[in-house]
C-alpha cells in the first residue's frame, strides 16, 4: 500500500519500433499532497 491505498508501483515502457527496448520505473515512495483548486483552470493548463 501506498498513501493508504493499493495502487501500482511499476510502470513497464516499450519502445513500439525496437520492441526489445524498455524502461521500467519503479514507484518506492508516494505522498498525499492537496493541490489548490486554482490550478485546474484553462489559464493555467493551456489550450
Amino acid at each position: 500500500m501506498m498513501a493508504g491505498k493499493i495502487r501500482p508501483t511499476e510502470i513497464l515502457i516499450q519502445d513500439a519500433i525496437r520492441e526489445s527496448d524498455r524502461s521500467v520505473i519503479h514507484i518506492l515512495e508516494m505522498n498525499i499532497h492537496k493541490i489548490p483548486a486554482s490550478l485546474f483552470n484553462q489559464n493555467t493548463l493551456g489550450e
